[in-house]
């Protein structure tokens, strides 16, 4: 065989193998920033979305990230046609990332809005916007959404779209809904965006933060083993200080969870 002929394969055999062993990974949700960010019609990077890539990429796993309304991407991932959410609810529907980190449920109303909660009872007189197949504490503010949603509670407004957050914003600074539970952290992050967080104040909170996890669908063959891996990963990228640096990156500190 000529010598160049032998080169040329030396050097294409082990990129083939590489291709051959490479996972595809295909993990969804809608727009939730600053941890699910989108630019266009696509989810490009946020805090979530950039750790990720980082873990499995070191892991030979070709991360694709769909941007989908959620309760579309639970279906899909239960049905096996996409692999994962990011951020689901906690649930046994999924083989579950140690958190990533965690993040806190709050109320908000328009500032003239004498409003407050304190406990679920404080929920019976008023009518709440939340988005459909959102965790918000991955515990009993969750179970008493799951039992609303079933008994079509009158005072729940279950939301849906791949912008469902902002588009709830949107309602509540134009006083088109009462209040709005969302997530802290993404809350002041819309309300910055577009220069209103005078309009809008908080009116208590979720006890529970709620754990951001990578879920990966009970249906996926290797569900547990690239959830280990992904549970390696995350510690690497904690030990090297790249974890500090995404959360400085994304304005996320201690104090919003």
């Amino acid at each position: 065989m000529n010598f160049f002929i032998k080169l040329a394969l030396v050097i294409l055999i082990p990129s083939f193998i590489t291709q051959a062993d490479e996972t595809k990974l295909k993990l969804a949700s809608d727009e939730w920033c600053p941890f699910i960010c989108i630019q266009g019609k696509q989810i490009s990077h946020g805090f979530l979305v950039d750790a990720s890539k980082d873990i499995l990429k070191h892991a030979n796993v070709n991360l694709t990230s769909l941007l989908l309304p959620l309760n579309r991407a639970m279906i899909l991932a239960e049905q096996g046609k996409i692999d994962g959410i990011y951020a689901p609810t906690i649930s046994d529907r999924f083989i579950n990332s140690m958190p990533l980190t965690y993040s806190r449920a709050c109320f908000f109303v328009n500032r003239q809005n004498k409003w407050r909660y304190t406990d679920i009872k404080d929920l019976s007189p008023v009518t709440v916007n939340v988005v459909d197949d959102y965790g918000y504490d991955g515990g009993p503010f969750d179970a008493f959404l799951s039992n609303a949603k079933k008994s079509k509670a009158a005072n729940i407004i279950f939301r849906t779209g791949d912008i469902a957050a902002k588009t709830n914003v949107q309602l509540l600074l134009k006083q088109r809904i009462e209040i709005l539970l969302e997530h802290e952290a993404v809350m002041s992050h819309l309300l910055t965006e577009r220069n209103e967080t005078h309009q809008i104040r908080k009116a208590g909170c979720l006890k529970h933060a709620l754990p951001l996890v990578i879920g990966i669908s009970n249906s996926h063959p290797n569900a547990k083993e690239l959830i280990q891996t992904f549970n390696v990963g995350l510690t690497k990228l904690i030990e090297s200080g790249r974890f500090t640096q995404l959360m400085e990156t994304y304005h996320l500190t201690a104090n919003q969870f």
